[in-house]
């Protein structure tokens, strides 16, 4: 199936955040994301950056660190590194990470 169809299946059946009906823009934002990491192989990446997890989008991302002090705008951030002050997510950080397949349309909307 596509990427597009198993988004929306983990949305709508396995999402673990089951979000009400009316929070359209984050169920929008969690089905783009998701159509991401179906269209790039998410499930082969080598560090899953909490994809598909029950957070907040703007929390999907690992940091990487070798033992010193390190924060989210580090170059060791992989995932969604930036939101908005309305939780919009405007950057994602994804390299080097085992994936394949295209950015999908929708990531530019």
């Amino acid at each position: 199936s596509s990427p597009q169809n198993r988004a929306l299946e983990w949305l709508c059946f396995h999402d673990e955040l089951e979000l009400p009906s009316n929070e359209q823009e984050e169920i929008t934002q969690r089905y783009i994301l998701a159509v991401l990491f179906y269209s790039l192989g998410g499930s082969d990446w080598t560090v899953d950056c909490d994809f598909l997890s029950a957070a907040h989008v703007c929390d999907w991302f690992d940091i990487f660190s070798d033992g010193l002090n390190v924060d989210k705008d580090a170059k060791s951030v992989k995932g969604v590194t930036d939101c908005n002050e309305d939780l919009k997510v405007t950057r994602i950080m994804i390299y080097w990470n085992n994936m394949h397949g295209t950015i999908p349309d929708e990531v530019q909307s």
